[in-house]
């Protein structure tokens, strides 16, 4: 009997065991959470400046334009501190937290 696959994972990741599959698909949820951040980024961006150049002088929308991007910059730099804290604590603890080992908790 053929074990059941999910036709929309990629070929790599059809046939591995639950332990394998989690190990390589947390790496690449930190991936795509990292570009999806990178794109809100860009877009929050351009919104903010098109907004403060639309502004026409009103304070108001200034404000607004000037909140998107404080709140675009913070973001970006609350997700690459995430980041960033990850790996340090990967070079000083000499364990890789970006890669799932559930091995290691079996009893």
């Amino acid at each position: 009997m053929k074990g059941v696959t999910n036709p929309l994972l990629n070929k790599d990741l059809q046939n591995l065991s639950g332990e394998d599959f989690f190990a390589k698909l947390l790496p690449m949820l930190i991936t795509v959470t990292l570009v999806i951040a990178a794109i809100i980024f860009i877009f929050m961006m351009l919104l903010g400046g098109i907004s403060w150049m639309t502004a026409g002088g009103d304070k108001q929308k200034v404000e607004s334009a000037r909140g998107h991007l404080t709140s675009a910059l913070i973001g970006l730099f609350i997700v690459f501190t995430v980041f960033a804290l990850a790996t340090l604590l990967e070079g000083l603890f000499d364990i890789n937290i970006l890669v799932l080992d559930i091995s290691k908790l079996a009893l």
